[in-house]
């Protein structure tokens, strides 16, 4: 049962805040997921139709969530699930974009302040994987 009649007038400000905030952050993901589908492809590149079905359904269910939770805890936490299904877009990323968006995850873990010698071993990983999976019919990610 809802204990939010219990809340103070502040508590439910603050509440009302982090719930913008967190469906703003869910929108955000919904529309990252959105534009990578929308990409050009390579009529080889089929997109996962399926997959992106599924993660924008699991994102409203995750905003409807939000729209009712009733603490900024709950709100945390949902967030965090709409981070996790924003993920998938690297599954309906199309082949020819996978080098550039890798580089701009990597460039953000620089900006970040990781060691460049860690940021490397990360680039050439992922390089490595890139180039076996554009030598094979097989993912290797």
């Amino acid at each position: 049962m809802s204990k939010w009649w219990l809340l103070g007038r502040g508590e439910k400000a603050k509440l009302e805040d982090r719930r913008r905030e967190a469906i703003s952050d869910i929108t955000g993901e919904r529309l990252s997921v959105e534009l990578i589908a929308q990409r050009p492809r390579r009529a080889t590149d089929t997109l996962d139709n399926a997959l992106l079905a599924n993660v924008l359904e699991r994102l409203k269910d995750i905003e409807e969530s939000a729209k009712r939770a009733t603490n900024t805890d709950e709100l945390e936490d949902l967030t965090d699930d709409a981070e996790l299904q924003g993920l998938f877009s690297g599954y309906i990323c199309p082949v020819t974009e996978m080098h550039d968006e890798g580089k701009l995850a990597n460039d953000l873990i620089e900006w970040w302040g990781v060691p460049k010698t860690e940021t490397t071993k990360l680039h050439n990983l992922f390089d490595e994987k890139l180039a076996l999976s554009e030598n094979s019919t097989e993912a290797h990610f």
